[in-house]
């Protein structure tokens, strides 16, 4: 009997000591869920205002044709995951700044503290990920956007010149076509119509030229004036102590 209590006084004092130390660990989890509360909502501030930089910075990148850096694009998808996780945690333990009574369970609590832990962590990871960006959000291709917007009237609403812009179209897109002009009257509005076309060709989501080029020719035109901005375009550096014959090759 003896011996019988003493292995049972054994067992009970190894699961206490079991026991104590379990419920010590949650204990200090959830001791710290405040704290780690409040760290998590001053980081998201900081975290709020990156995500608002670089949105805007790949938003600009995007309307001028720029390849945005595969790092980006993670962190980005990154940060839609974080904030889910972030307004689900919020709504269900914060009401006025604290835990709600439904929390009161040990269980709930000690998760929700590890939950937070968690949710620390990758805002921090996240946060020192962007300052890698400061280099830039677009790849560093050198490539030159396919298309330049050209500013100029639009032709919106207009029956005539938007019909005429449909049948350019066409034909720019017809395999047999090499050349189109656009001929009548100065002051008919070709120009604008040609501005009209280029700029259309900027949200074309099949982007079928590797690029476009704007070059205004008149009747006394200076062929290096031409190559230089075909050059440009190109972002070819202009030599102008090089022959146009030089010039035309390099471009070539």
């Amino acid at each position: 009997m003896e011996v019988v209590g003493a292995a049972v006084g054994a067992l009970v004092a190894t699961t206490s000591e079991l026991l104590c130390s379990c419920v010590s660990s949650k204990t200090n989890t959830t001791v710290n869920l405040h704290s780690n509360l409040a760290a998590v909502e001053e980081e998201m501030k900081s975290l709020t205002d990156r995500i608002k930089e670089v949105k805007r910075e790949t938003e600009a990148a995007e309307k001028e044709g720029n390849e945005i850096r595969a790092q980006v694009v993670t962190w980005l998808k990154d940060v839609e995951t974080l904030q889910l996780r972030v307004n689900a945690i919020e709504g269900q333990m914060f009401n006025n700044k604290r835990p709600s009574r439904c929390f009161l369970n040990c269980r709930k609590r000690y998760r929700a503290s590890r939950e937070v832990e968690e949710i620390l962590k990758e805002i921090k990871r996240l946060l020192l990920v962007a300052g890698n960006f400061d280099s830039g959000v677009v790849c560093l291709t050198g490539v030159p956007r396919a298309v330049e917007c050209i500013p100029g009237p639009s032709i919106l609403g207009q029956t005539t010149a938007s019909k005429k812009l449909d049948e350019t179209m066409r034909a720019l897109y017809a395999d047999g076509v090499k050349v189109i002009g656009i001929w009548g009257l100065g002051g008919v509005g070709k120009t604008t119509l040609v501005k009209n076309l280029n700029n259309k060709l900027v949200d074309d989501p099949t982007k079928p030229f590797g690029i476009v080029i704007w070059a205004t020719i008149s009747k006394n035109f200076v062929i290096k004036n031409v190559q230089t901005r075909i050059a440009e375009r190109l972002g070819l550096e202009v030599k102008m102590e090089e022959s146009e014959e030089g010039t035309a090759s390099r471009l070539y």
